[in-house]
């Protein structure tokens, strides 16, 4: 904002953020497992990975709280619920962004061996 007509104004900005979850969506492919995990980590804020058991295909992961976040999937052979060399796996190329309220679609994982 410029100008001299603001001369006697002061403005305050504050970013607002929402309390809704987002959701995201979007298919699972690249593997005959029955079961495959999705690890949805924040990004750059820390906090605590999310894991979720899918069949691959069409998913949607409701009630995500809205931020930024790294999307991973894998076959868990072991069941140890953590990536481990050897097991197939695939990851979104970037950062998703859940928006509070709205779905974040076509978030497609191809998990490769």
């Amino acid at each position: 904002l410029q100008g001299d007509t603001l001369s006697a104004r002061a403005w305050t900005f504050i970013p607002a953020w929402s309390d809704l979850p987002g959701s995201i969506s979007g298919g699972i492919t690249g593997t005959g497992a029955s079961e495959v995990l999705m690890v949805a980590s924040p990004a750059g804020s820390g906090g605590e990975p999310l894991i979720f058991r899918l069949s691959p295909g069409e998913y949607l992961i409701e009630d995500l709280t809205a931020g930024r976040y790294t999307i991973s999937c894998f076959v868990d052979w072991n069941g140890n619920e953590t990536w481990n060399p050897g097991e197939p796996y695939g990851a979104w190329p970037g950062v998703v962004e859940v928006l509070p309220g709205s779905d974040t679609p076509e978030v497609d994982v191809q998990v490769v061996p």
